[in-house]
């Protein structure tokens, strides 16, 4: 039986920007088996299928000529994620049916990204499990997101000020301690050449300002 992956926590400021990693890339052959999930990769070089988010609901939809999916905006400090629920969730689907706006809700799905036309890219995710939560849970969620993505930013940062890339900077944030899965992503995101250095700072500045309209 396939291991399922596990939740990470991202905000929307960098989950908008993931992109299909192909498993070609991944060095590893069992990561690069064909059984493996569809996996997106960040510029900062996080790997995910499946995420969790917590974060208030301010936009529903009922779309589909049956109204049996649902469409929904969270919006986290840094920005807002698009999610869906349909026939195949049939429990997510009712929640929606019946949740009132606007409200904390805690939210787990997978990842999915759609290309319409070329570089043309629609980030979102399909709901697995989701309840309506309060606020302490909320503001629980956005500093540990953002102590993650801040160890995140300081890794690939440091990463591109080694001047390494390929197998001597996985080797070398490995031997920073840095875990082997993030290792992996950022020497992969390094070689995408989508603009890093601007990213890390469009994405300091949304955690900053994020975090600041919560009193942080």
């Amino acid at each position: 039986m396939l291991k399922r992956e596990v939740a990470k926590r991202v905000f929307a400021r960098e989950f908008e920007a993931f992109r299909e990693l192909e498993k070609s890339v991944i060095s590893d052959s069992e990561a690069a088996d064909s059984k493996t999930p569809n996996l997106l990769i960040s510029p900062l070089g996080l790997i995910l299928n499946r995420v969790f988010i917590v974060g208030v609901i301010t936009e529903l939809d009922s779309v589909g000529t049956l109204n049996e999916t649902w469409k929904a905006r969270i919006v986290d400090p840094t920005g807002a994620f698009t999610v869906y629920a349909g026939q195949y969730q049939p429990e997510a689907s009712i929640f929606f049916s019946t949740v009132q706006i606007p409200a904390f809700i805690a939210l787990t799905g997978k990842a999915r990204i759609y290309e319409p036309e070329s570089g043309l890219f629609y980030v979102s995710i399909r709901v697995e499990e989701v309840n309506v939560v309060d606020e302490k849970i909320r503001i629980r969620w956005v500093v540990d997101t953002a102590e993650q993505t801040i160890e995140r930013l300081e890794a690939f940062s440091e990463a591109m000020a080694s001047g390494y890339r390929g197998e001597k900077i996985r080797e070398y944030l490995l031997e920073r301690g840095i875990s082997l899965d993030l290792a992996e992503g950022i020497s992969i995101a390094l070689k995408q050449e989508r603009s890093p250095q601007e990213f890390v700072r469009l994405l300091r500045g949304s955690i900053r300002e994020g975090t600041q309209t919560l009193g942080f």
